[in-house]
């Protein structure tokens, strides 16, 4: 994964810690495919957390 960010969420702490946790994940991603290519692929993930 490259070029990770945050779009749509205000606190500037919880960005960063979320941005942290993502970049310390060492599972293999399967790259995109097309046409029996790899391909750059572009993924979009709702992340949704209550702050109590």
């Amino acid at each position: 994964m490259i070029n990770l960010k945050i779009e749509s969420y205000d606190h500037e702490m919880v960005k960063k810690e979320f941005l942290s946790a993502l970049n310390k994940i060492k599972t293999k991603w399967v790259p995109g495919e097309q046409n029996g290519e790899k391909v750059k692929m572009r993924m979009r993930q709702p992340l949704q957390f209550n702050l109590d």
